[in-house]
Formats: C-alpha cells, sequence, structure tokens
C-alpha cells in the first residue's frame, strides 16, 4: 500500500486532515452519507471527503477564517500539497486534498 511508504509524518497529517475533513462533514453538513478516500498514483495522493448535506458557499467560508479550513489548508500546504473545496448550497461538498509523492524515493 502507498501509505506504508510514507515517512511518518506524512501518514499522521494525512490522519489528521481525514478526521478534521469527517468531523466537518459531520458537524456542519447535516449529510445523510459522507465518503472518506485515499488513493494515489505514482505522483499524487488524493485524500478526499464528499458529503450530500446542505452545502455552502465556498468563497464566504474560506474567506472567514474558519479554523478547521484553515487547519487542514496549511497541514496541505507543509506536505507540499493544495486543498480545494467544491460545494454549493443545497448540493454537498467534497474535500480534496492532493499531495505530490515519489514512490521510487520513499523508503519501504
Amino acid at each position: 500500500a502507498v501509505t506504508a511508504k510514507l515517512p511518518i509524518g506524512h501518514r499522521v497529517q494525512l490522519l489528521q486532515m481525514a478526521r478534521e475533513g469527517l468531523s466537518n462533514a459531520a458537524r456542519h453538513a447535516r449529510a445523510g452519507r459522507i465518503e472518506l478516500s485515499l488513493s494515489a498514483d505514482d505522483h499524487i495522493l488524493e485524500l478526499r471527503v464528499t458529503d450530500d448535506g446542505v452545502g455552502f458557499d465556498p468563497d464566504v467560508v474560506t474567506s472567514t477564517g474558519h479554523l478547521g479550513l484553515d487547519n487542514l489548508r496549511a497541514r496541505s500546504a507543509a506536505l507540499g500539497g493544495e486543498m480545494t473545496i467544491e460545494s454549493s448550497k443545497g448540493a454537498g461538498s467534497r474535500l480534496t486534498v492532493r499531495i505530490p509523492i515519489t514512490l521510487e524515493e520513499l523508503p519501504v
């Protein structure tokens, strides 16, 4: 598994980002379904949290200084990656964290 080849610091950060994403969806989305996925290829590791909740306007939320989203953004950046949010009112949300990786350089 790709995550087994990641440095422990990356694994800890990914776990914390997954927890924060799930927590945000559980507290704010009023979702009937929340999905967590982790996938990777040779260059990008992607963590995604998707819900079918009430949704929100990402431009308003990200510009008003929400601590959880700020933490997710900072953790992503610390690993050289990026975080994106796709959402609209009434249409659920998708949080995506993409982190660059090079498997051949990672310890086994």
